[in-house]
Formats: structure tokens, C-alpha cells, sequence
């Protein structure tokens, strides 16, 4: 309480910015959520098909369906390296963290079946991680890696056949130190993915800043080798042409930004990411909006750098950006380099000259340029869809948003929406506004049914075997009286900072956790 009673000080402290804040005009908590099924054990991800058929992964490898009249069925397990999984196959050493976590349906898919395609961890792979073709100098130590894999599976009705399954791409995994896989797939319009991959590096050692460790036998502990490697898959939005759709006999799409250049895996779209877990493709633009997770430090340290922030990043259609990470963070600030990682020896800041700010960033602590996100003391940002819907569903969102970005916070059970400029490929995140506040239970993925209603994974109050987990929807009720005007007009100015802080206390009413999960 004293918290929550601090946050709507700090809120107070200046009206007039927080007052920027336009809400939608359709008001605060002018949505509710209905519970699918609460039958999952640690979802990851959820898609619906055109038809309405539910599908949703759970993190220990598991695909189910929902039919339409609500028939759930397991339609089969993808064997998958994960810890405290008591059905997983049997390893030494299990990937902490690992499991599946990518799942992305063909358009064309229904209650009949058809062809999906998961991003999961390899059981058994330890020793045996790929080489990139063209760079075997990427960085790690193949005997100490293992594998991320993405395939296309068939499903026939509600059996998924694992002998169907196609390896498109094999990612190398650091098998000994966790964390950060990334696994988020996307269509993009024409008929292309894009795959999200983490850092994979150990983020525990340094401090909450900045893990850049160059000391031989630290390859775990460097980011660098990864994220700002362009020879690693790793630290990436990837792009692939699943179905060779140019004939010409590779996965790479021949307009990738960096074909050609010697010094990139042709695969990569974007780098310079940590943990971006969750993306999502505005349907107009085709920008990518990627949720980026954040390292722990509290404070900032003049000899090591910013504060931990959690991000949201936009990567403009075409893609060949360069987000930062391990470098920098947040609005391009930049970290401090090290000589010897641990030594007491700081040398000069990071260059961040040529990365691309995150459009949203906020740390631990209330930010009055993005009063929003003052709602909570935990930070784990995950990127939903922004949302267009031009069908005549049932629980079509009101016009109000239509071309929000749906913003979901993990650790805080929240979403709040952000208008996106598709012209520009940019947030208004002067009009960010809170939408559900404490009515999710760790949403982790989201996406538009085609009744217009928004889906979301649930993945549980915890980290592993999750109690409170859910498939649910998120519908429209109609504005609460008396808690917003009705219209975004000179009202909504003057309510803004009081409707933010109460956003603030109430959210923080709800037990908090820790973020450091994905």
C-alpha cells in the first residue's frame, strides 16, 4: 500500500505532463475478460484460425485445440528440453528456460487441420549445436550449445503428426547458463516469417547492467557475441521464406537487408535485442512492435551505465535496424565498457550513434514521460497486436481502437494502449492509457480472433507449473459511468493524472513478482 501510495505521489508531482496522457474515448476498464479454459499447464502462446479454432502451446510442449463448441483436446506433445517437466524426456542437464515457444498457424488452417509451424528447444541436443554456413568464427562454444529449432508440423482434425515434422532452421542454445530464447513467429503480407531470438546470454553477473564480458571462457556472460554479432542468429529478428515462395531453393527471402554482405547471416532482419520475447506485425505498415525485456538494475551507476529499463521497439518495415543491446538501452543511452568484465576499470561509453531508441522504455520506477506505465514496480513487456479489425464480429473492439497497439504487462496482469501511426511507424505514447488493469494473470501472448474479440495466454501467477493459468478473451462491456467522460475531449485533460494514478494504486493493490521469467 505505501508503494502503490508512492507511485500516485510521484504521479502528482506534475500535472501538467501527466495531463498529455489522452485516453481512447472510450474510457478506462471499458473492456472485460471471459476465461476460455483454465485446462493448461504454463501456455505460451495462443492463435485462432479463421474459423474460430482455438490452438495454444504450453510451454512443456504440449499443442492443443478448442474447437467452436468448445471441445478441448490435446492434439499431441512436441518432445521439448525443459526444467520441471516431469513428462519430458530424460537429460542431464535440461535447458532452463527451454521449451516451446513459438507457435504460428497457416492462414489457410481450420478445425480440419492443416499446417503450423513451433519454435521449440531440442531435447538431446547438447554438443551437437549448428555452425552457420557461412560464419563458423559466430560466437559460443558449440560443445557447451545446443538447439532451437523451428519446423512446420501437420495437424489432421485435432491429431498434430510428429512425423510430419520439417526442420526449416536449427539456432544454436548455450546449454549450461541461461536465458533469453526469444521464439515469437509472424506472417509477414507477403507470405514471409519473422522469428524473434534472445540474447541466450547469462544476464546474473553483471549487476543488472550490461552483461559484455569479454574474458576467455566467458562466452556465456557476453552478449556482445550475440546480439551484436552479425554472423549469430542470436539477439535477432530473423526472416525466412518458409515456403521458398521465390523457387529459388533457400529459405533466405532474396530482399533481406544484408544478403550479400560477408559479415551478417543472411537470415538477419533486425539485431541489437536482449529478451524480445513477443512481437507482433502491424498489418498496414508492416513494422514489427517487439516487447523487450530489460535487465534488474535499480539505479543507474555512472560507472556501468542506465537504470534497467523493459522497451518497446519498432522495427520499420524492410527492416536492417540495430536496436542497441548490449550497448544501449532505453532512449540510446549508453553503457559503460569494461577491459577486464568485474575489474574496477570502466572505460568509455558505448557508441550509440547509429541504434534505434525504443519508443517506449520505463524502469522500476514512475516516469512521468510515460505515466501509463506508473501502474507497477515490476517491468516485463510484452508486445500484443495492434489492433485492426475490419469484420462485423460480435465483439468488435469500438472504433476507439483501431490502431492501438495492445501493450501486455506480464508482471503487472495488464495491457495498456498505445496509438500507432502506421504512416510513421511510430507510438503516440502521449496517449498511452491504461486498459485492463489486474484482470490478467501473466498475459504472455496475444492475438484478434476473427470475431474481433482479443485472445490471450494467461501463463500463470509464477514461473514453472503456474497456477491461475488461462486461455481467455478480451471483449468489449461499454464505458463505466462515472469513472471517465465519455468523450476524449478538454475533460480528459484535466482527468488524465487522476485516472493514471488510480491506475497506479490499483494494480499495485495486486501481489507483485518477479519479471526475470522470459
Amino acid at each position: 500500500m505505501a508503494t502503490a501510495l508512492l507511485s500516485l505521489a510521484a504521479l502528482q508531482l506534475d500535472f501538467g505532463r501527466a495531463a498529455e496522457a489522452q485516453l481512447p474515448a472510450t474510457g478506462l476498464l471499458d473492456l472485460s475478460v471471459e476465461s476460455i479454459t483454465t485446462d493448461v499447464s504454463d501456455p505460451t502462446i495462443v492463435e485462432v484460425a479463421d474459423d474460430g479454432t482455438i490452438v495454444f502451446a504450453e510451454r512443456k510442449g504440449a499443442i492443443n485445440r478448442i474447437t467452436a463448441d468448445g471441445t478441448q483436446t490435446e492434439a499431441g506433445v512436441i518432445p521439448v528440453s525443459a526444467n520441471q517437466c516431469a513428462g519430458c524426456p530424460t537429460e542431464d542437464v535440461p535447458l532452463e528456460e527451454g521449451g516451446l515457444h513459438g507457435l504460428l498457424l497457416y492462414p489457410d488452417f481450420s478445425a480440419d487441420g492443416g499446417q503450423l509451424l513451433a519454435y521449440y528447444s531440442v531435447p538431446g541436443s547438447l554438443g551437437t549445436a549448428p555452425v552457420t554456413p557461412n560464419h563458423p568464427d559466430a560466437g559460443g562454444d558449440p560443445a557447451e550449445e545446443g538447439i532451437f529449432r523451428l519446423s512446420r508440423f501437420t495437424m489432421t482434425g485435432g491429431t498434430l503428426d510428429l512425423a510430419s515434422e520439417e526442420v526449416l532452421l536449427e539456432n544454436a542454445t548455450e546449454w549450461y547458463e541461461c536465458c533469453h530464447y526469444g521464439g515469437d513467429i509472424e506472417w509477414l503480407a507477403d507470405g514471409t516469417v519473422v522469428l524473434s531470438t534472445g540474447d541466450d546470454t547469462n544476464p546474473h553477473e553483471s549487476n543488472g547492467f550490461s552483461p559484455h564480458d569479454a574474458n576467455e571462457g566467458r562466452d556465456a556472460f557476453n552478449a556482445m557475441r550475440t546480439s551484436q554479432n552479425p554472423a549469430d542468429r542470436r539477439g535477432k529478428i530473423l526472416r525466412l521464406d518458409v515456403d521458398d515462395l521465390d523457387g529459388d531453393g533457400s529459405l533466405v527471402p532474396a530482399d533481406n537487408p544484408h544478403v550479400g554482405d560477408a559479415a551478417y547471416d543472411p537470415y538477419v532482419y533486425a539485431m541489437g535485442f536482449r529478451s524480445n520475447y513477443r512481437i507482433d506485425v502491424d498489418p498496414v505498415s508492416q513494422a514489427i512492435v517487439v516487447g523487450n525485456v530489460g535487465p534488474d538494475a535499480q539505479r543507474p551507476d555512472a560507472a556501468r551505465g542506465p537504470e534497467g529499463h523493459d522497451e518497446v521497439e519498432v522495427v520499420p518495415a524492410g527492416g536492417g535496424s540495430n536496436h542497441g543491446w548490449p550497448m544501449c538501452i532505453g532512449d540510446a543511452e549508453a553503457y559503460v565498457q569494461y577491459d577486464a568484465f568485474g575489474a574496477d576499470n570502466p572505460g568509455e561509453p558505448f557508441d550509440c550513434a547509429d541504434t534505434v531508441p525504443a519508443q517506449i522504455h520505463y524502469t522500476y520506477h514512475p516516469d512521468l514521460s510515460f505515466p501509463a506505465m506508473a501502474h507497477g514496480i515490476t517491468r516485463t513487456a510484452i508486445a500484443g497486436p495492434v489492433y485492426r479489425y475490419d469484420g462485423d464480429g460480435e465483439y468488435a473492439f469500438p472504433e476507439a481502437y483501431q490502431g492501438q497497439f495492445l501493450m501486455l504487462e506480464f508482471s503487472r496482469n495488464s495491457m495498456v494502449t498505445v496509438p500507432f501511426d502506421s504512416d510513421t511507424a511510430t507510438l503516440d505514447t502521449t496517449a498511452m492509457a491504461p486498459a485492463l488493469l489486474g484482470s490478467l494473470t501473466g498475459p504472455i501472448d496475444a492475438t484478434i480472433g476473427p470475431d474481433g474479440a482479443v485472445y490471450v495466454a494467461n501463463y500463470g501467477a509464477g514461473f514453472y507449473n503456474a497456477p491461475g493459468g488461462s486461455i481467455a478473451r478480451i471483449v468489449p462491456r461499454g464505458l463505466l459511468d462515472g469513472v471517465l467522460p465519455s468523450d476524449a475531449g478538454a475533460d480528459s485533460d484535466a482527468t488524465a493524472p487522476i485516472a493514471l494514478a488510480a491506475a497506479a494504486l490499483l494494480v499495485l493493490l495486486f501481489p507483485a513478482r518477479s519479471r526475470e521469467l522470459i
